[in-house]
């Protein structure tokens, strides 16, 4: 192809050379006169021109063969060349396609799996969190509860308070205006109770008088000197002294709990401990439920709460159960408290109260009683060391004078 495009511009150049050679004839033929001499050299020339140019001609066709088989062999090199360059081009390609192909599949997978379990994950994240979410609207809720309770609580304190207040100053206010009238009353009263006095000093004095002189009768009768008193019967007198003591103080244990259903619980407890003892159950509801009991030995027992308050502070609402303690302990008696419902209590081994109750070292009466092993938390029961310490205490409190 490019061989006949070479062939085809030479020949339109000889061609345009050979229609210029002719016009130039034809204007020179214009200008002279032809003769015989000038045709006859005009065609001798023309003749060698031909001759000559055909000789160029042919000579420039091989030359341009030539040139074109050279070109024609260059570029089938040069095509089988590019062939071999683009076979392996293309060698290259596949592998690099099949490569990339490989990897991409590889690398969907992978991503695919991670993505599910990404996916997995997050909708497990979201279960939990929705779980919380929920959790915490619960005990928000709760707490919002509570929280109102509280303060329904302390506005009906603050108005019991306030209504003892003023009943407090009204009465204080009728104490005053009837303390004049009552100083005049007073002392007749004193003048009257001291007649009173003197008249049955009188009448005590006749009547002593009196039983002297039916003695002396009686001991002229009977032919005796003075009448010597029977004296009293021991095993009463023994009796009597086992059950009071001074200060008028029972020898028995009173049993105090503060949840009347809890009674029956308590007694299951100290059965065992208390078998050979009087015991004496009280239910205390209220600070005046404290004046009945007469016990020489109190164990008061104190459910499981939530802050672990065992014996009130001075910063806590009400303070039944310290006050309680306080009663038996002004009086002259002994008091062991016992915490229920601890979980931690459970297999303390030899100790007779969890570690885990810090309000026992920081109460000044709980620090006390636990110094002097007086304090005892449990589970459901007692141990058995709790159980011969309990039974220790007692025998020396019910033996102490």
């Amino acid at each position: 192809m490019v061989s006949t495009a070479l062939f085809t511009a030479v020949f339109v150049r000889v061609w345009d050379q050979k229609n210029n050679d002719r016009l130039d004839l034809r204007y020179n033929s214009n200008i002279t006169t032809v003769t015989p001499e000038s045709s006859s050299s005009c065609s001798r020339y023309i003749k060698e021109y031909s001759e000559g140019v055909a000789t160029k001609f042919i000579n420039l066709k091989q030359e341009i063969n030539k040139n074109c088989s050279t070109l024609q062999s260059n570029m089938n090199t040069c095509l089988e060349k590019c062939e071999n360059e683009l076979r392996d081009m293309k060698t290259v390609i596949l592998g690099i396609t099949s490569n990339c192909s490989r990897s991409i599949e590889e690398y969907s997978n992978e991503t695919e799996t991670n993505f599910i379990n990404l996916k997995q994950e997050i909708d497990k994240n979201c279960s939990t969190l929705q779980n919380n979410v929920n959790t915490l609207q619960n005990n928000m809720s709760s707490c919002f509860e509570k929280y109102n309770n509280c303060k329904r609580e302390i506005s009906d304190i603050e108005m019991a308070h306030q209504r003892f207040e003023n009943d407090t100053r009204l009465k204080f206010g009728k104490v005053e205006e009837g303390h004049k009238g009552n100083e005049d009353m007073l002392w007749y009263s004193l003048m009257s109770l001291g007649v009173c006095e003197v008249v049955l000093t009188i009448i005590l004095v006749c009547c002593v008088r009196k039983v002297h002189v039916l003695k002396r009768q009686l001991d002229r009768q009977l032919g005796k000197g003075v009448l010597t008193p029977k004296p009293k019967n021991m095993d009463t007198k023994q009796m009597h002294s086992n059950q009071k003591e001074a200060g008028g103080l029972m020898r028995s244990i009173a049993v105090i709990c503060f949840n009347e259903t809890r009674i029956a619980f308590y007694r299951d407890l100290m059965g065992d401990i208390t078998s050979d003892m009087e015991t004496v159950y009280h239910r205390v509801s209220k600070k005046e439920d404290t004046l009945h009991i007469k016990s020489k030995i109190a164990v008061l027992f104190v459910e499981r709460n939530d802050r672990h308050i065992i014996l009130e502070s001075e910063h806590e609402i009400g303070d039944l159960k310290v006050s309680c303690v306080r009663y038996i302990q002004q009086n002259g008696g002994h008091v062991i408290v016992v915490y229920c419902g601890h979980k931690e209590s459970d297999n303390m081994g030899d100790l007779l109260c969890s570690p885990s109750l810090t309000s026992a070292d920081r109460h000044r009466e709980l620090r006390a009683l636990k110094d002097d092993n007086c304090f005892l938390s449990i589970h459901k029961t007692f141990s058995q060391t709790q159980k011969n310490n309990l039974k220790t205490k007692l025998k020396e409190y019910i033996d102490s004078k």
